[in-house]
């Protein structure tokens, strides 16, 4: 008993779930943060159930790697545990094999860090605080009534992680009306928020681009930080336009660590690259070499990463100086004409938009209406955008008509980025 209370993950709920469960073989997959205690916790389980098999999975991301995701869908194993999670995105645990994560305990230490770098942090009013899956228990521990928590969307039933198959696991549930971002409710919407509190990590760049002041805490690694989201908002808007300026006959589509049917995206794209005239390049990547093997495609200059979760801040982050434009799905379109929100922004809200719905395949809308072209990728050296003020700190929220021009030119642009 005394080795599991030093183990730092809650092992007696995993112990009761694997007794009520009944299964003989079982992943067992810990994220890079915890691989100093993986042979620890084996050893416990399996002394714990001598007649049970167990398998240990290291993954370099957040959420459940590929190598696990076809072990699930294998024979080879009757259940699933993750240990330690930061990314709850819904594909990522659409799975076909009963599944348990299991949370770090709290630890007194990180609390008082936590309360210890809330103190310093000046607040002009009340603020968002948001943590990631392993710090989510932290939600009730921390009283400081400047704070406003962010809720963790529910789980669909009691039992979820019982079932044999389970297609959303966490659903927002009708008690909690809120602004919704997967997997966080939200009690007002972010734009009403100037500041936030991130404990742990948060990979979502739509959440990230919505606030414009984020203290970021990491309680592990006695680590306080700032980040600002306009920053990050305006360097994703500049690489948009590098994008647009970058293009050749043909577009370079990426699915990254891709888990979940891809075929929604392949006729996304046919449609969105007929109507503006490019070819699309489909390439397939779950390495972590990214750079060097797109390097490969000499006759790409630009690529659109399609990542099979929302959590992809970090990786736009590290190939954001790549010498060829790298943008996510929900960036591309952007490009595309079609109307959607990002960073707070309405984009494309416009008559002479370039995306119109549609599955036809002359490229009509159901009511007869043509497509109307902007000659937007006709246009070298140009680029359409925000004029952005360095010195101000709002952005307006929607986008009515933008400035045109070369955007190396302008003065003020090392003060931006």
């Amino acid at each position: 008993m005394e080795e599991i209370n030093q183990n730092p993950f809650d092992l007696k709920t995993c112990i009761d779930w694997l007794e009520r469960l009944k299964c003989n073989y079982i992943l067992l997959s810990f994220g890079k943060d915890y691989l100093y205690c993986s042979c620890e916790t084996l050893m416990i389980l399996q002394r714990y159930f001598p007649q049970k098999k167990f398998m240990i999975s290291i993954s370099s991301s957040g959420g459940p790697s590929t190598l696990n995701d076809r072990c699930q869908d294998s024979n080879q194993f009757d259940a699933y545990i993750r240990f330690g999670c930061d990314c709850l995105c819904e594909e990522n645990y659409s799975v076909s094999k009963p599944m348990y994560i299991d949370q770090p305990n709290l630890l007194s230490r990180e609390l008082d860090y936590i309360n210890e770098s809330l103190r310093t942090i000046k607040f002009d009013k009340k603020v968002l605080l948001i943590t990631d899956f392993n710090h989510s228990k932290l939600l009730t521990h921390l009283k400081d009534p400047r704070l406003d928590r962010a809720l963790f969307v529910k789980p669909n039933s009691k039992d979820w992680n019982f079932a044999a198959k389970s297609e959303m696991i966490f659903k927002q549930t009708d008690e909690v009306k809120s602004s919704h971002f997967y997997p966080y409710n939200f009690t007002n919407e972010l734009k009403q928020y100037d500041q936030a509190v991130l404990v742990g990590d948060c990979n979502n760049t739509q959440i990230l681009t919505n606030l414009n002041q984020i203290f970021r805490i990491d309680p592990k690694r006695r680590i306080t930080e700032y980040l600002d989201g306009q920053k990050i908002l305006r360097k994703r808007i500049a690489i948009i336009e590098k994008f647009k300026n970058n293009l050749n006959d043909s577009i370079g589509f990426i699915f990254l660590n891709f888990k979940t049917s891809i075929e929604s995206y392949l006729e996304e794209v046919r449609i969105i690259c007929q109507r503006i005239k490019k070819s699309p390049y489909f390439i397939s990547l779950n390495q972590t070499d990214f750079e060097s093997r797109i390097g490969n495609f000499s006759q790409l200059s630009a690529f659109v990463v399609i990542n099979s979760c929302c959590c992809d801040f970090d990786f736009l982050e590290k190939y954001s100086k790549y010498f060829y434009p790298v943008i996510s799905w929900r960036e591309f379109l952007i490009v595309s004409g079609k109307s959607i929100e990002f960073g707070g922004i309405h984009w494309n809200n416009g008559e002479d938009s370039l995306f119109i719905e549609t599955n036809s395949e002359d490229n009509q809308s159901s009511n007869g209406n043509k497509l109307i072209e902007r000659k937007l990728f006709h246009q070298p050296l140009s680029w359409y955008g925000l004029v952005v003020d360095a010195g101000s700190a709002g952005i307006a929220s929607t986008i009515k008509e933008g400035r045109k021009g070369i955007a190396s030119a302008y003065v003020n642009e090392q003060e931006l980025f």
